[in-house]
């Protein structure tokens, strides 16, 4: 989720960005990515969703979403709070939930 922030940041810098891509694979749309986010001197919240689409989505119906919070440290970077994932797909459901103490990330929830 950092990679979101860094280019929610590069494509608003502070306050809020949205922004959507159609995923597209010799042409053909396969898939769509989504990122919000939202950041302050201090803090940042950012969620990325990524879905297959079109006939890909016939075969493989595929859906992730994924969420982080935490502090901006301007030029020192993002350290994170909390993150969140959740995946979806025909077969297999399953979520993972982590919180980070000094910097060291402690899984909080795993199921499939």
């Amino acid at each position: 989720m950092g990679g979101i922030a860094d280019r929610a940041l590069a494509l608003g810098a502070l306050g809020k960005t949205q922004a959507s891509y159609t995923v597209k694979i010799a042409g053909i749309p396969v898939g769509l990515l989504g990122i919000a986010a939202n950041t302050s001197n201090r803090q940042y919240a950012v969620a990325g969703d990524i879905r297959s689409t079109g006939i890909v989505a016939a075969f493989a119906k595929v859906h992730f979403k994924a969420t982080s919070r935490g502090w901006f440290r301007g030029a020192y970077g993002f350290k994170p709070r909390d993150y969140r994932a959740e995946s979806l797909s025909k077969d297999n459901q399953s979520s993972m939930s982590m919180h980070y103490s000094t910097g060291q990330p402690i899984p909080s929830e795993i199921s499939s």
